[in-house]
């Protein structure tokens, strides 16, 4: 923009010295003016390129950030998936070896018609068997039921309450099991579960949840004078705990 400057004023010099005509004066003026826009727009295109260059690269940083949360969670999802199939692989070997140990036991050649001797078990009554971990089994049936796996809930949590029926989480553990049928929508197959709670259960803390949630399905189902007499009961026997004040709201509705 400078050197344009300057030859506008070397062309004044010539036109006032009379070196040159007024129309070669006036073509030059012109070019330089040409020139001159030019010089602007192509400036303003480099600004313009400028931007979508920077925009591109902030886009590509943001982008390979993804990529690489995705990749991570993936790394994740995939450890947790071998980690199951792990699980899955021993539970596999654990009743193939009890079939096992099953035929040779009722094969008098096999035993030499002796009686076993009274070994420390595992949790799955067989001697040197893995160990289902009852924690694990239950986390992931759980992790399961809240990413909406049910069909493998289901599975993992009638595993738990075969092994750990008395463990200390088996009230859970029945609860959740009708938890993952309501959440299917299957009310008919919930009651059974959510009413085993309360006969296996009548102590535990998710008595309560349970008799509500019974309530809840029979209501799906409707069948209002069973959910009607659930509600009832709740209010009446646990006239503190949170599914009474919700249970007194329900049966306005019934």
């Amino acid at each position: 923009m400078k050197q344009i400057g300057l030859l506008l004023s070397a062309i004044m010099t010539l036109l006032i010295a009379g070196c040159a005509s007024r129309g070669e004066i006036e073509t030059m003026k012109r070019q330089l003016e040409y020139i001159e826009r030019s010089t602007v727009q192509m400036q303003e295109r480099l600004v313009q390129m400028d931007s979508m260059y920077r925009t591109t690269i902030d886009k590509n940083v943001a982008y390979q950030a993804d990529l690489k949360t995705a990749l991570a969670d993936l790394l994740d999802k995939s450890a947790s998936i071998d980690s199951r199939l792990s699980d899955i692989e021993g539970r596999l070997n654990m009743i193939a070896n009890r079939s096992g140990q099953s035929g040779s036991a009722s094969s008098p050649a096999a035993s030499g018609n002796k009686e076993p001797a009274v070994v420390e078990t595992d949790s799955a009554g067989q001697e040197g068997l893995p160990q289902v971990d009852q924690n694990k089994l239950y986390n992931n049936a759980i992790a399961d039921l809240k990413e909406g796996n049910y069909v493998m809930a289901v599975m993992e949590l009638n595993e738990f309450l075969t092994m750990f029926k008395d463990s200390p989480m088996g009230d859970d553990a029945q609860y959740w099991l009708g938890e993952c049928y309501y959440g299917k929508k299957e009310y008919a197959k919930a009651i059974p579960e959510f009413e085993k709670v309360e006969r296996n259960y009548p102590k535990g803390d998710q008595f309560v949840p349970a008799l509500f949630k019974m309530g809840r399905s029979y209501e799906e189902l409707g069948e209002k004078n069973k959910a009607k007499v659930i509600f009832q009961r709740i209010v009446k026997e646990f006239p503190k705990s949170m599914e009474a004040k919700i249970a007194q709201d329900r049966l306005k509705g019934l």
